[in-house]
């Protein structure tokens, strides 16, 4: 019986080793890919732990990620509450506290949904936009022409963008 199964085992189960064998060659890409973000994770860091950032670079990204998203933001913030009072008027009515509508809405919008529809706004917008920007980059060589230069990538083009996005974010 041993003798069979050690001759013939690519016939027993052949879904299950197509599934594994797929599944191992998916997993080594995964690893590899969050190796490679964690490695620039920690250079973008050390270049900002030691103060080597590009003020003009910083300045730029700061503007796209507080200015230029801030009229997505409000906008996306507005219809909301519109909607919230819309929902809530009806029922406050009926209850006799139609007058507190507006204070309810006003509490509601900046304790809870400001927030996360600014952080929803600025993933959607600057997020996008960041990830196209250093594609385009990436296709057209620029990123192998900074590495020729010696200049740092992660420091040039992803340690901006990183600071701005935490310092900007919370000011919104």
């Amino acid at each position: 019986m041993l003798r069979y199964l050690s001759q013939h085992r690519s016939e027993l189960f052949p879904f299950t080793r197509r599934f594994f064998t797929s599944f191992r060659k998916g997993s080594q890409d995964f690893f590899y890919t969050v190796g490679q973000a964690s490695q620039n994770l920690g250079a973008s860091f050390g270049f900002l732990i030691r103060g080597r950032i590009g003020l003009k670079q910083f300045l730029e990204q700061a503007a796209f990620v507080g200015v230029d998203a801030l009229g997505i933001s409000l906008i996306l913030t507005l219809f909301s509450g519109m909607v919230i009072s819309l929902q809530v008027s009806k029922e406050l009515t009926k209850q006799g506290a139609g007058e507190l509508v507006g204070a309810l809405v006003a509490v509601s919008i900046l304790r809870e949904l400001a927030p996360l529809m600014t952080g929803f706004a600025v993933i959607a917008m600057v997020g996008s936009a960041f990830a196209a920007e250093l594609a385009t980059m990436q296709i057209q060589k620029q990123v192998d022409a900074l590495k020729m230069l010696r200049v740092s990538p992660i420091r040039y083009l992803v340690v901006p963008r990183v600071l701005a996005g935490l310092t900007m974010l919370p000011l919104m």
